[in-house]
């Protein structure tokens, strides 16, 4: 299976149950089950500041990187996802 980047949060998608469904169940090939479930969102109103802030402890811990440099990776990385890169949601 190929594996994927939910383009909301940026998880890896590997399993089947990773990913997000649907109204009917179908499988959505961009976004994970966190983020995404019954055709929608499952936080609508989320920022990107909001997603970038929950992966600053796991990149700095992880990546080994100061808070800074966790800060502009991870806001790259996910201004590049389809959810926040359409939008541009700076706030």
């Amino acid at each position: 299976m190929i594996e994927r980047y939910c383009q909301s949060c940026g998880r890896m998608m590997r399993e089947e149950q990773d990913y997000g469904r649907e109204g009917d169940g179908c499988r959505n090939e961009n976004y994970c089950s966190h983020c995404y479930r019954n055709g929608q969102f499952t936080e609508p109103n989320l920022t990107r500041w909001q997603i970038v802030a929950r992966i600053l402890p796991i990149w700095m811990k992880e990546k080994h990187l100061t808070y800074r440099d966790a800060l502009v990776d991870a806001n790259y990385f996910i201004s590049s996802l389809r959810r926040w890169h359409a939008r541009q949601i700076w706030t």
